[in-house]
C-alpha cells in the first residue's frame, strides 16, 4: 500500500498517511489529504522515494507505478 508523507517547508515531517490504491499520483495524494480533512491547495513539491533512499520529483499525472511506494509532499498553508 503506498504512503504519503506530509512535511513542513523547514523539513520536519507532520503525518504518515496509508493510501488507497489510485490511477494517479494527483488521486493518490488527494484521497489521502481528504481523509486528514487538508486541502490539496496547501501541498506542493510533490516527491516520490527511489530505490537508493534519495527523492525524486515527479509530476501529479504520473502513474501509481509501485504499490509499495512512498511519496512526499510539503505543507504551505501561505500557498492558499
Amino acid at each position: 500500500m503506498p504512503k504519503l508523507e506530509i512535511y513542513t517547508l523547514k523539513g520536519t515531517i507532520l503525518d504518515t498517511i496509508p493510501c488507497s490504491p489510485a490511477e494517479t499520483v494527483k488521486e493518490l495524494v488527494r484521497n489521502a489529504l481528504e481523509s486528514k480533512k487538508l486541502r490539496i491547495e496547501e501541498a506542493r513539491c510533490l516527491k516520490q522515494r527511489e530505490k537508493d533512499g534519495n527523492w525524486a520529483k515527479i509530476r501529479s499525472r504520473d502513474k501509481v507505478r509501485d504499490e509499495n511506494a512512498i511519496y512526499r509532499i510539503t505543507r504551505d498553508p501561505e500557498k492558499v
